[in-house]
Parts: C-alpha cells; sequence; structure tokens
C-alpha cells in the first residue's frame, strides 16, 4: 500500500486552464486533455510532482498547482496507485470527480528557466507529504 504516509496529493495545471469559482463546491476541476484520454486524474505526492513539473511542464514560464487533502471523502478511495509502463514507481490516480471542495490551496510556482537552472520556484513549506 502506498498511501500510508500520504496526507496531501498534488494536480498540475497550465495556468491557462480554467477553474470553477472557488465557491462552487461541488463542481468538478475541467479534466486536462490527458486525463480524458486515460480516464483518470493524473496526481502526484510531494517527491513526485517535483519530478512531474520538470519532465512534463518544463518548458512553462509558471505552472498552477493544487493541493489536495488526501485523506477526505471523494479522493482516498477513488485513488488507485499504479505504475506507468515505462516506471516501476506508483503515481496515485483518482478515478472520479476532483471538486473545488477538495482543493485546501492554489499557488502559481516560477520557472527557475530564466536564471539558467532546471526546475521551480516552490513555496517554501507548501509542499507536504
Amino acid at each position: 500500500m502506498y498511501d500510508f504516509k500520504v496526507n496531501f496529493l498534488y494536480k498540475i495545471l497550465l495556468t491557462s486552464h480554467e477553474l470553477p469559482p472557488l465557491s462552487s463546491l461541488e463542481i468538478p476541476i475541467p479534466l486536462t486533455p490527458l486525463d480524458k484520454k486515460d480516464g483518470f486524474i493524473h496526481l502526484s505526492n510531494s517527491t513526485q510532482v517535483i519530478q512531474t513539473a520538470v519532465r512534463f511542464f518544463g518548458n512553462e514560464d509558471e505552472i498552477l498547482v493544487l493541493k489536495i487533502s488526501y485523506n477526505q471523502n471523494g479522493i482516498k478511495e477513488n485513488v488507485k496507485w499504479e505504475a506507468p509502463p515505462e516506471l516501476e514507481e506508483r503515481f496515485p490516480h483518482l478515478y472520479g470527480d476532483l471538486l473545488i471542495k477538495h482543493i485546501i490551496d492554489i499557488v502559481q510556482v516560477k520557472s527557475l528557466r530564466k536564471g539558467g537552472d532546471e526546475g521551480f520556484e516552490w513555496p517554501k513549506g507548501w509542499l507536504e507529504t
């Protein structure tokens, strides 16, 4: 089981991704094209989100990252920890809706590319297990 130390999961989106009003608690976050294609919502834990950001969003100047409480209704029971075909590491895949009420925080994370580094400038203390 992969969830024994997990309290938070993270969803990375492009800054252009349209979110419903934060007051609309029961409205689902619109799916990304990849999530639609794969039939589940791609999520990461606190260590995976840094790697995922660099690997899949490394060309972006800024990304939007949603912080999700793993132990709330509608999340934990709908997450399966699965390994992509090319990797052995298991990632959390949400088979269900990600609702506004599941989001506990949202940040825009800036790329370090312009300074010659690789990666993103994460808010201090924001990523938690």
